[in-house]
Order: C-alpha cells, then structure tokens, then sequence
C-alpha cells in the first residue's frame, strides 16, 4: 500500500510539473511604436482643423476647453480609456473604453468602440508627443477639413 501511495503521489508531482511548463509560453514581443503608445496616458494638448486645400491649421483648443483635460491610455491587450477629466464635453461619457490596433506597418490605428471602427493617421508618435488625423474628410461651408488631435505624455 505504501508503494501505491508513493507511486500515486510521484505521478502527481510529474503531472503537475507538466502542467506548470506549459502556462510559461513566451509573451509575444512588442514593437517599439507599441511601447511608446502604452508606456504613458497621453493628455490632449490640441485639437486641430486642418485645411484640406491650403494645409492652414487652425487650433480650436480654446474654444474645445473640455478637450484640455482629457487623457488617453493604451493598454498593452489592446484596449483603450479615454477620459473627459473635470471638464466633460457635451454629449460625453465620463470614461469611453474600447479597442484599438495598428495596421500592419504600424502608420495607422483603427479604435473600436460602441460607434463602431475609426480609423486614424499617426502623424508623430515619440516617448513626449502623439498626433493623429482621423481618416475623414469633413465639410464646413465650402471648406474641407481633416480633424487631427495631439497629446503630450503624462
């Protein structure tokens, strides 16, 4: 019986040891642009029209204040958080969450949220700065604009 019962717990060590190996697979790496993106939580330092024809941009931060407080984060499982701060802007939650992902040569990230996909343009991404433009034209007037944002790290 004492030979069943060390042969039974052997087993039961070389089972769990099994086990335990195969919960340690390697993380996937992460590219640097992703490192940068996630390291931080971004806050929004500008909120931009620009001109599709002339390429004139024009800051509307001032008259956007709730913009000013706003912060953004990345999480490395792709996820993200933007929240509106003290200062929320109308028809805003407090917190939106949803997903987000580069495109293959990492120049574009699509977010996904409750409104569906956005695509946007990264325009600068360093370890301080991030600017993007949103993949859409809009109309005002006769004008075209591209809608861009820029963040500073925090």
């Amino acid at each position: 019986m004492k030979k069943l019962n060390a042969i039974l717990l052997l087993s039961a060590l070389i089972l769990t040891s099994a086990c335990e190996k195969d919960d340690d697979e390697p993380e996937a790496p992460v590219s640097i642009k992703t490192q940068m993106l996630i390291a931080p939580s971004w806050k929004t330092t500008g909120y931009y029209l620009i001109d599709v024809e002339s390429s004139e941009i024009f800051d509307l931060i001032e008259e956007m204040p709730c913009y000013k407080d706003n912060f953004l984060k990345f999480n490395k499982n792709g996820k993200f958080e933007m929240n509106e701060g003290s200062d929320i802007c109308e028809d805003e939650e407090q917190v939106s969450k949803g997903s987000w992902k580069f495109n293959t040569d990492e120049s574009k990230i699509t977010f996904t949220d409750e409104d569906g996909p956005q695509d946007v343009e990264i325009l600068e991404l360093s370890e301080d700065e991030f600017i993007f433009a949103i993949d859409e034209v809009i109309v005002v007037g006769e004008s075209s604009f591209i809608v861009a944002f820029a963040f500073e790290a925090k």
